[in-house]
Order: structure tokens, then C-alpha cells, then sequence
């Protein structure tokens, strides 16, 4: 994959048409040019336009960002900015086009979350509580809620959303637990 500046694009993940590849500041305009009305509105909660929201990836110390690109074309950015060396705070940010390819999309969401996880023993954020959409999405990536607590940022309330890393000394204990009938 060749990307705007006809640089080589290491690949990450690939299906179909859809490839993850780093990403680079070039893939911010038609991202933030073309992006989802519900990632706009969000982003217009912390007074940020697109733009400056999908920078931000660029510009936090130590954050790893993440192009999706369809057929070569950037539709989608992600990343994570480290709050420290254990805990992580995801972001993803995407135009229509990413319902498109939904399906594909879908299917590699659990190996991207890994690449987002990383060493990240928790990673996280928050999500507008009227965004059902993005919720029920988050859910099926393995997303756990805070649903004891709401997080109030200017007017709009704000619900917590996190996945642990799960250790594989937790999941043997687990896994080879008798059943019971």
C-alpha cells in the first residue's frame, strides 16, 4: 500500500480492502473533511474541531495512531494515548465510508483492539450516553461499561468505558474449571 506521500505503508492488519497501517499527519484532511456527524458532534463537545481531535494523535507524547484505509483511501483513525505505563485511553474517529466495508470492519475489530491494548494492562474513555450506536459497538469489541456512574463534561454526561487485558495465568484458571451439570 502506497500512501499520499508514495511512501511504502507498513501493513498491520488487512481484509479485504480495508488495511491498518500507521498513521501519517496526510491522513487527517479527508478524515476530518468527511467525518461521521456523531464523531463531529462529539468532537464539538470538547470545543475541538476534526481536525485538531484527529492531531491530537500526533501530538500527545508516547500515543500510537492507526490509518483504516479502504482501498488506499483514509476513512478511519485510531489510536492510544498512554495516561501511564498501564493504563491506556483509546480514540477512533471515521467518516461514512467505514459502514461500507461494516461487515470486514467488524470482523478484525477484536485483533485491532489487541494492536490498541498493546502492554496496556486497561485501556479506556468515554462515550456521550445518548451515542447507543457506538455503545452497543464497544460492547461487541469487548467494551465494559460504568454503568454506576455518569461523567459530566460542560452539559453532556459521559459514560466510562474500559477493557482489561486478560492474563493468561486468570484464563488457564478459568478455562480449566470443571462444569458442574
Amino acid at each position: 500500500m502506497v500512501g499520499r506521500n508514495s511512501t511504502p505503508r507498513n501493513i498491520i492488519s488487512k481484509i479485504g480492502g480495508l488495511t491498518l497501517v500507521k498513521s501519517l499527519a496526510c491522513d487527517i484532511p479527508p478524515i476530518a473533511e468527511n467525518i461521521r456527524e456523531d464523531d463531529a458532534y462529539e468532537c464539538s463537545l470538547f470545543s475541538m474541531s476534526p481536525y485538531e481531535a484527529l492531531l491530537e494523535g500526533f501530538t500527545e507524547e508516547d500515543s500510537r495512531s492507526y490509518t483504516l484505509l479502504n482501498k488506499g483511501i483514509p476513512i478511519g483513525m485510531m489510536g492510544v494515548v498512554p495516561e501511564n505505563k498501564e493504563i491506556g485511553r483509546v480514540w477512533f474517529l471515521a467518516t461514512d465510508d467505514v459502514y461500507k466495508e461494516y461487515r470486514k470492519f467488524l470482523r478484525k475489530c477484536p485483533e485491532v483492539i489487541d494492536v490498541l491494548q498493546g502492554d496496556f494492562r486497561v485501556i479506556f474513555n468515554y462515550v456521550p450516553e445518548e451515542n447507543k450506536k457506538t455503545m452497543r459497538w464497544l460492547i461487541w469489541c469487548g467494551f465494559l461499561f460504568d454503568i454506576n456512574n455518569k461523567y459530566l463534561h460542560g452539559s453532556s454526561r459521559f459514560m466510562k468505558f474500559f477493557r482489561c487485558k486478560e492474563e493468561k495465568s486468570v484464563k488457564h484458571i478459568v478455562m480449566s474449571q470443571p462444569i458442574y451439570h
